[in-house]
């Protein structure tokens, strides 16, 4: 499996697109939350999670994820949109209970309408 790699890259909209690559298990759900602790230490409370290059998501990467969404949307009042899905996430993320509680989106752009962003 390819290590987990989060980046962070603003959009056009200034609104921050984290992208998710390889698998995100234990360490890269640890990287996850402390990119996500920055970004809303800086203020920015409405985030996109890019999971168009993530391989797979695990049971740990699943825990860190929730853990990502409660920080963001119950302690900070923002909102975080998760965006490219292939349908085994979106039936694993579903199942496990973190789709419908964060918002999800076919793309970027949709996301964008989601989070209240004009592209």
């Amino acid at each position: 499996m390819e290590p987990c790699r989060i980046t962070v890259q603003d959009h056009a909209s200034g609104l921050p697109v984290i992208q998710v690559t390889g698998y995100l298990a234990k360490e890269g759900g640890t990287a996850l939350l402390a990119c996500i602790k920055g970004l809303l230490a800086a203020g920015r409370k409405k985030l996109l999670i890019d999971f168009a290059a993530c391989s797979l998501v695990s049971s740990p990467g699943v825990a860190a994820l929730l853990e990502c969404l409660c920080l963001t949307q119950e302690d900070h009042r923002g909102t975080c949109v998760l965006v490219n899905l292939d349908e085994p996430k979106r039936r694993f993320l579903t199942m496990t209970g973190i789709l419908p509680l964060a918002p999800e989106a076919p793309s970027v752009e949709e996301a964008l309408a989601l989070a209240g962003v004009k592209a």
